[in-house]
This record gives structure tokens, sequence and C-alpha cells, in this order.
């Protein structure tokens, strides 16, 4: 991103998400080994939205139109959403930074078991 919009690497956060292993032809497909389909979503965080944007704009084109390694052939592609990028505003991160000492692992936790009523 420097070269491209002089953004150093500690000015934003990429993270990969992989989901949807072989969701299109499930049992189908005979193939064993690695998923022959697999979903990938890129999620950005930056200090504003704009960077954030401009991140994930940059990132998509090369994501698609690179050259994967141990592959003859371009992958065949679709966009879950039109636009591809959608913005989500801030974001927030919750961290619990305490710790409590117990004696058993539900000792701080009410539980309430209930029968469900017998039909008969």
């Amino acid at each position: 991103m420097e070269q491209t919009i002089g953004l150093s690497d500690d000015k934003y956060a990429v993270d990969l998400r992989l989901y949807g292993h072989n969701a299109m032809l499930g049992d189908l497909n005979p193939a064993s080994g690695p998923p022959r389909e697999v979903g990938v979503m890129l999620l950005v965080s930056g200090p504003e939205q704009a960077t954030a944007t401009a991140v994930a704009k940059i990132a998509n084109p090369l994501m698609l139109h690179l050259p994967t390694p141990d592959m003859d052939y371009l992958p065949s592609l679709a966009f879950p959403a039109s636009p591809a990028e959608t913005e989500r505003g801030p974001a927030y991160e919750f961290v619990l930074h305490h710790v409590v000492d117990t004696v058993t692992p539900t000792e701080m936790f009410r539980t309430e078991i209930e029968e469900p009523p017998h039909h008969g």
C-alpha cells in the first residue's frame, strides 16, 4: 500500500476469512484433499473509513487477478455483494482484562435445569 497510496503497514490491518468450503458441490464432488471451493472475505480496518475503503478497493483486483501457486488456470470468482466493498463504519473491540480464581468452573454462574413436561 505504501507504493500505491503512501500508507505504511502500521496504518491499517487486514484479516482474510475463509468460509463455505465445498459449499456448492458438497458431496457431489468426489475429489479428496483440499476443498475445491472456498469463499474468501477480506476485512480491512483503518483509522478512518476512507483508509479502510481505499485498502479494500486496491486489494480487490489483486486478489482476483494475481496468479496463485500451483494453478495453471484462473479460478472462477463471484462476489457475495455488490459493490464488492461494504463500508461498516466504526468498529469497537471489547477486551476483558481480569481473572477470577474459582474452585469450580461453574461457581460464578447460576444454573437452573428444568425438566420438560411429560405428555402422556
